[in-house]
């Protein structure tokens, strides 16, 4: 068959390469493209299928020859939660990110992947009522040598730390991470400690943070400045996921499209941000739109999250729908420019952009 040989042709062409380059292959496809996220993925997603295919084909014609790398690059996909890559998307913006949604959905599995996909290591700490300071922070002993926690090896030498059951931790507590999730220093019982430009924060929960409801009645309500410090992402079940953990079957077509088709400008977002903190003024609804939504914003849009996703992150947060179509229905009308056609997104790491 016609198919059979152009696979075969090109199994030849890929086959005694190294796993770099056939990564450098896939980016000549991706110089080629719009500057688009969602279509890089998908053209990545397309070319793992395609090196499946040509795999399973030289497997069963047992031409196993140079095939390890090549195998690996073709099967080595973890299946992962629809917006995965939107958490992705905010950790490579070095943004702290809030993950909420039902028991069972695959909050801290999703971080872990993400750090392992972003190479950087990844630690934890599952946090309730009695949950101490000193076991975030450290402590000094009574001889004044002091002992270190998971939380400071992640502040200082960077990695992914993620702080599950937040909403069911001491508030109080918690609040003591506000300057360290927002700022570069932090105090610890041995001093102030520099955080390391890789050190990046989640928070799981089955809640936003406040309070309980009628499932989760004892979760616990955080402060503001607490919750402002991250975006969010809902992190609802998600069957596709579900299927794939009992058959192996996963469709990569369902996972998010960060960019929506729909691009903002640095200057929209701030407009809009405004407005929406406007409404909330004269309307007298109690949400907070503090600064870090533009700047968090400003993050999210350089590593290419569209419209749709940027408010969801950003501005609702989990607002109650009543006053969110309030302020929508105050601001009809009010609309983000678009970014014009050809626009080159600045990489977030060229320089800083304080929190």
């Amino acid at each position: 068959m016609e198919n059979k040989l152009d696979m075969a042709a090109f199994a030849a062409l890929l086959s005694g390469k190294t796993l770099a380059e056939i990564h450098e292959t896939i980016d000549i496809f991706r110089q080629s493209a719009e500057d688009s996220l969602s279509q890089l993925q998908k053209i990545e997603s397309t070319s793992r299928q395609l090196l499946r295919g040509i795999v399973l084909e030289l497997l069963s014609e047992k031409q196993s020859e140079s095939l390890p790398l090549l195998e690996k690059f073709a099967f080595d996909s973890k299946p992962k939660h629809k917006n995965f890559p939107l958490l992705l998307a905010a950790m490579k913006a070095h943004i702290p990110v809030w993950l909420f949604g039902d028991t069972g959905s695959g909050k801290t599995t999703a971080a872990e992947l993400a750090a392992e996909a972003l190479k950087l290591p990844f630690r934890l700490i599952s946090v309730c009522p009695t949950t101490t300071k000193s076991e975030l922070f450290g402590y000094k002993d009574a001889n004044g040598t002091y002992h270190p926690t998971a939380f400071r090896e992640i502040f200082e030498n960077g990695g992914v730390f993620l702080i599950d059951e937040i909403d069911n931790g001491n508030p109080s507590i918690l609040s003591v991470l506000n300057t360290s999730l927002a700022n570069d220093w932090c105090s610890f019982p041995d001093g102030n400690i520099r955080r390391h430009a890789d050190a990046i924060f989640v928070a799981a929960a089955n809640t936003i943070g406040r309070g309980a409801d009628i499932r989760y009645v004892g979760r616990n309500a955080l402060d503001a400045t607490t919750l402002d410090r991250f975006v969010y992402i809902r992190m609802d079940i998600d069957e596709n996921l579900e299927r794939a953990l009992i058959s192996g079957v996963w469709d990569e077509t369902m996972l998010t499209d960060i960019d929506d088709d729909n691009k903002v400008s640095i200057e929209g977002w701030h407009d809009f941000v405004v407005s929406v903190r406007g409404a909330c003024q004269d309307l007298g609804i109690n949400h907070i739109v503090s600064p870090r939504a533009t700047l968090y914003g400003h993050r999210l849009i350089q590593v290419g999250i569209g419209e749709k996703n940027l408010t969801e992150m950003c501005i609702w947060k989990g607002i109650r729908e009543t006053d969110r179509s309030k302020i929508e229905e105050q601001l009809r009308g009010v609309s983000m420019p678009s970014l014009p056609s050809g626009h080159n997104r600045r990489d977030p790491n060229e320089d800083d952009i304080p929190f």
